[in-house]
This record gives C-alpha cells, sequence and structure tokens, in this order.
C-alpha cells in the first residue's frame, strides 16, 4: 500500500524553511595517512565506529577494518559471488549498531545488485575473518538504488526512479510508504528530472525518531519522522540562479551545484559532506579543491564549517574519540586516505 501526503499539508509545510548561515568557519589541511592506502577503481564508503575505521572498496576483498589507535589492519572480509556472505555491489552505510550479546560494534553493507543487507561484527570479523549475517530484503517490485537504515520494524531507502524521495518498508505490517519529492521548491520541475534533482542521502536518528536529509542539488538539510513526514529544512545556500536552470533537462546544468553527498551522525551531531561544485565543474580535472564538511545539531542550527580545499574528497568519516575526520581523496596516487583534526 501506497502513500501520500494531500496538497494542501505540503503547502502549509513549504513555509517552514529557515535560511540560515554558518559562522564558524575553519580552514583544514590534511595528512595522507601512510598505514592505509585504498587503491580502488571505484565507489569508496568509510565508517568509524568506536577504535575502529572501516573501509569498503571497489574490489575483494571488499571490507577492510583498522584500528584508529595505531592504524593496523586487523581484517579483510568479504568475497565476490552470489554465494552466502559473498558481495557483488556492496555498499558500506552509516548505520552503525552493537551486538546485544558482546557489545562488539556493527557495520552494516548493503548490496544493490543482489538487494541483501550484511551485518558485521567487527569483532568476530578480526577474529574469524567472515561476515556475520547476510539477509535478502523483502520483495520489492522497486529497485532501491540506494539504502540508509535497517532497523527492526523498518528500513529506509531510496526507490525507483520517478517513485519520489524515501521508501518505507515496515516489517510489522509488510506496507510500504513512499514519500513524495518534498519539500516543493518555488520552480517547477520537469517530472523526468525529479528523481535528479531530489537525489537524497539520509541518516536516521532513532532516539531522537527523526530523519535527516539532504539532497544533491539544492542547498538545505531536510528533516523528517520516522514515518517519512516532512518537519522543517535549513537553508544553507539558496538557489539563486540555478533555481531557473533546475527547470531545464539535467544535460544543460551548468550553473547549478553539488551540494551533500553524505551525512553521518556522531554525539548528537550531523556532519554532512558538501561536495560545493557547479555541475560545469565537477567532472573537469581542473576541478576546484572547495570541499566542505558542514555541522549541524538535529534542531537544524548550523554549527561548523570546515572547509577541506587542499584534496578533492569523494568520501568521509568522523572519529569522535581521537577528533579526526577521516577521508577519500580519490586523485592520490599512493596514500588517499586522509586525516584532519577537528576540535
Amino acid at each position: 500500500m501506497l502513500n501520500f501526503f494531500s496538497p494542501l499539508l505540503l503547502l502549509f509545510l513549504v513555509n517552514c524553511e529557515k535560511q540560515t548561515t554558518f559562522i564558524d568557519a575553519k580552514l583544514l589541511n590534511g595528512e595522507p595517512l601512510k598505514e592505509v592506502s585504498v587503491l580502488s577503481g571505484g565507489n569508496v564508503s568509510l565508517v568509524v565506529v568506536d577504535t575502529f575505521l572501516v573501509i569498503q572498496k571497489n574490489e575483494e576483498k571488499f571490507i577492510s577494518i583498522y584500528s584508529t589507535k595505531n592504524h593496523e589492519l586487523l581484517a579483510s572480509v568479504g568475497k565476490e559471488g552470489r554465494g552466502p556472505k559473498e558481495f557483488l555491489g556492496p555498499e558500506l552505510i552509516k548505520q552503525i549498531g552493537y551486538d546485544e550479546v558482546n557489545n562488539s560494534p556493527l557495520v552494516y553493507v548493503y548490496d544493490y545488485k543482489r538487494k541483501n543487507i550484511s551485518t558485521i561484527n567487527v569483532i568476530e570479523a578480526i577474529e574469524e575473518g567472515e561476515i556475520t549475517l547476510q539477509e535478502s530484503l523483502p520483495s520489492q517490485s522497486n529497485y532501491l538504488p540506494y539504502f540508509f537504515y535497517k532497523g527492526e520494524n523498518f528500513y529506509l531507502a531510496s526507490p525507483a526512479s520517478g517513485a519520489g524521495r524515501f521508501l518505507i518498508y515496515d516489517y510489522i505490517t509488510s506496507e510500504v510508504t513512499i514519500t513524495p519529492y518534498i519539500p516543493k521548491l518555488e520552480v517547477e520541475i520537469p517530472k523526468a528530472e525529479l528523481s535528479s534533482v531530489y537525489r537524497s542521502t539520509a541518516y536516521v536518528n532513532t532516539e531522537k525518531k527523526l530523519i535527516a536529509s539532504a539532497t544533491l542539488h539544492i542547498g538545505q538539510l531536510d528533516f523528517f519522522d520516522l514515518d517519512g513526514n516532512y518537519i522543517r529544512s535549513t537553508v544553507f545556500d539558496p538557489l539563486g540562479s540555478s533555481a531557473e536552470e533546475l527547470k531545464l533537462p539535467s544535460s544543460s546544468w551548468k550553473e547549478t551545484r553539488y551540494y551533500i553527498e553524505d551525512i553521518e551522525s556522531k554525539n548528537n551531531k550531523i556532519y554532512a559532506l558538501n561536495f560545493n561544485n557547479k555541475v560545469l565543474n565537477f567532472n573537469n580535472e581542473n576541478r576546484p579543491n572547495n570541499v566542505k564538511i558542514q555541522v549541524f545539531d538535529w534542531l537544524g542550527k548550523p554549527l561548523k564549517e570546515y572547509e577541506l580545499n587542499d584534496r578533492l574528497i569523494n568520501a568521509f568519516a568522523v572519529d569522535p574519540i581521537h577528533n579526526r575526520i577521516y577521508a577519500y581523496s580519490p586523485n592520490e596516487e599512493k596514500y588517499n586516505i586522509i586525516i584532519y583534526s577537528i576540535d
């Protein structure tokens, strides 16, 4: 069963946005991490949980676990294949958890080609050299291009192109809820371009019962409840001159910007990787190095903005124990995991 919001509710919610700016900004310079080298030909994701840095790359063994104390490689797991505990298209998601039995950190991997979720118990992976659990997602007609969260009661993902912003599957009722493309913009977006304009990343905070989400081409951070109902937005960069471009086919975009590509939450703060580049420059080999890590609280208040102007950054993870940001820089020839010290 698909549930949608009423037009009247949408009109009301659009007015709940507020524009804001970052007062506290800091320029960071990183140092290559010579103990770790991820020479991967594609998608790379990073997660830090407790004192472990988990890196997913595009070749087997797909998942590597390092100590954040001395950056020693502790385990590499995940072979390519269609068998048990194997991967075809793994993507490490930002969700973390803890095992109820031994309190070991847990990380999660979505395989977009096999449509399943793997749970990796970090301690067991180090001791036994394999992932802990792999389970198929409930059968869906929709292809799920991006996956954000799997809990006991529901999972959150992006639905197939053109369907809406989020898909929420309820494990108890087996119902599917589609959150439409909201909040609505002042310009009319062609239907064929909605999935591009609203391409989202999201992080689920079950304690606060909130979803924080950002779209790649809109300069704001949006908040939803766990049912997918829109609550409010924090606008950090108004659309300005790019707004008119969003009415055109995406192949014509030049001044439209790439904004937040990934978010995570640590210590009740939201960290967002903002590509901060125009479409015109993004795929250019001379693309400007002006990536930002933006920090918000769960009310949407901007707290700090870190400018990472020294390198191109495509992925990140925050280590609150050692006050670091780990980042993946694809253009580095040898040492492509970079460490930034933060307050």
